[in-house]
């Protein structure tokens, strides 16, 4: 009896797995796109890549095999457009993000501002958190900020100030990481890392690295978290986990001990104090408690892994390093100078050129940040998306996406230097990167639409389209709040790294100890690897610096 029961169920299942797959392939409202035929029929299946940490490859050569719109899981859609992209994270579309975003935050109950899911809680949080990166309130921070960046360039240079030679390879990628987490976690606790003076804690990166990994499966497959199957992915790395998590929150109850008594303004401080002016209401404990923790992963990884990006690039753009050189050399008379205002676009167009050129081609959030459609649809690129849908634009794809950017996967600052505008077109950060609020960058991109449409294909350069393709920071109502202290690290770092010292490419690849992606063998080339989790995690470049002689 039980063996006819056993073949019945077994059936049963074959018979179920067929109608699905079938019903998928050919009879889903989704049917019509295409895609790779596994991921139609599994979300599993790209799981695959978004553990192995390439999925923002595999999604860039989907698209250039099935086109602008991919299908590449049974229920979500891909679109390499800027128009869809405005059109799926504008501050209006009929959209919410994913249930996977649960996996990202540290309470259930006090979701933080990046996973929160309700648009209200989303929008009271945001509030604050415009009022926290404030010009106004960076710059009351600027002294802390450059003590970092002092140590920063000092540490990559140690060596080669006391032999006035090349000092030893140093792994670049390494110092950014440690530089930003020291920041950030004194800008939010009072008290830092010294990730960059001791060895202690220098384990406390990594731990993010592996959370962004599981953060990345999650938001592919949630229910690889609901089946808890993430317990063996983060079984060798649990400790240090509790122990990171342990660490912040011991800070974060200190610090919130301490109240308005500290001394210095902090962005703690400033979020206690906030208050939003639309409600009202000010931050609980447990939201200093988890928008602390938030602000230490997020404001860390992204920002070190564009300064490594940077280098890297410029290491293997000699000219551009020389141009970006003389630039810095010759604006500023003393490292000294190189402050807040100084290092600006007006004042380092290229400089600020670099930058971008590097998070086009190196975004810290490579893949598609995912939307579920909410009753009623939406119409992306002029289609009826259904309810139910999961959609995204890929950021990775979208800045190498030639019909946004002429020779989209070469390295060229010039780019970003409009020719009718002189510097002054750099005074203005692209959208996603500059504009304080996501009303004024979606009026930002209707501006280039409408100038694109009244525009002959003859006169409407690569320049005009490349801003609306531009997203590092994302787009949107849910685009980085912190945009301002990213780019201002990002400036003063390169700056004062390249006023300080000259800089080349390591003799040899083998004095690196990074760890390449998966087949992938240790490369000098040009490209920058980066693993494509929810912040993609890089290595290198390792580089040898020397003191300018003209400062012995």
């Amino acid at each position: 009896m039980s063996l006819h029961l056993f073949a019945a169920a077994t059936v049963t299942c074959l018979v179920y797995g067929c109608a699905l797959a079938l019903y998928r392939l050919f009879l889903h409202p989704l049917s019509r796109y295409p895609g790779p035929r596994l991921a139609i029929l599994t979300d599993w299946y790209v799981l695959y890549y978004a553990w192995r940490g390439d999925l923002h490859k595999q999604v860039q050569q989907w698209h250039a095999k099935y086109g602008k719109v991919v299908r590449y899981g049974p229920s979500t859609l891909s679109f390499n457009s800027a128009t869809a992209m405005t059109e799926i994270y504008g501050v209006r579309a009929n959209v919410r993000k994913t249930d996977g975003y649960a996996a990202l935050g540290l309470s259930r109950r006090c979701p933080n501002s990046l996973v929160a899911i309700d648009k209200g809680l989303h929008g009271f949080k945001r509030r604050i958190m415009a009022q926290v990166f404030s010009e106004q309130n960076l710059k009351q921070m600027e002294e802390r900020i450059l003590d970092n960046v002092t140590d920063f360039v000092s540490l990559l240079g140690s060596d080669s100030d006391a032999s006035r030679g090349w000092g030893p390879p140093k792994d670049v990628a390494q110092a950014c990481t440690w530089m930003t987490f020291d920041i950030i976690a004194d800008l939010c606790y009072g008290e830092d890392l010294n990730l960059l003076q001791v060895e202690d804690m220098r384990w406390f990166p990594s731990v993010f690295r592996k959370v962004s990994q599981r953060g990345m499966m999650s938001l592919i497959q949630p229910r690889f978290i609901q089946l808890k199957l993430d317990h063996f992915l983060l079984a060798s790395q649990y400790k240090d986990i509790l122990r990171a998590g342990s660490w912040i929150r011991q800070r974060g109850e200190a610090r919130a001990k301490l109240g308005n008594q500290n001394a210095e303004k902090d962005i703690f401080s400033t979020m206690m104090n906030a208050t939003d002016p639309k409600t009202g209401r000010n931050f609980t404990q447990k939201d200093l408690w988890v928008e602390s923790m938030l602000l230490l992963i997020a404001g860390s990884d992204t920002t070190a892994n564009a300064l490594s990006a940077t280098m890297h690039y410029l290491l293997h753009h000699p000219r551009s390093l020389a141009h970006l050189n003389t630039e810095i050399r010759t604006t500023f008379a003393t490292e000294a100078s190189i402050r807040f205002d100084a290092a600006s676009p007006t004042t380092c167009p290229y400089l600020h050129a670099c930058v971008n050129e590097a998070m086009r081609l190196a975004p810290s959030v490579p893949n598609a940040p995912p939307r579920a459609v909410l009753p009623g649809g939406i119409y992306l690129e002029g289609d009826f998306i259904p309810a139910g849908t999961v959609v995204g634009a890929p950021i990775y794809t979208l800045h190498r996406n030639a019909a946004y950017f002429d020779r989209p996967d070469e390295f060229r600052p010039e780019r970003w230097l409009d020719p009718s505008h002189s510097s002054s077109s750099s005074n203005s950060s692209p959208r996603g990167s500059g504009y304080d609020t996501a009303e004024q960058q979606q009026q930002h991109h209707h501006h280039h639409h409408h100038h694109q449409q009244g525009t002959s294909a003859a006169t409407t350069t690569k320049h005009t389209q490349a801003y609306p393709a531009f997203c590092p920071f994302s787009y949107g109502a849910r685009s980085c709040v912190g945009w301002r202290l990213a780019y201002t690290e990002l400036h003063l770092a390169v700056a004062r790294l390249l006023w300080r010292y000259d800089v080349r490419l390591a003799a040899s690849a083998s004095t690196s100890t990074s760890t390449p992606p998966p087949g992938k063998g240790k490369t000098d080339s040009a490209e920058y690897e980066m693993m494509g989790w929810v912040v993609a995690a890089v290595e290198g470049p390792v580089a040898q610096f020397r003191r300018r002689e003209d400062l012995f």
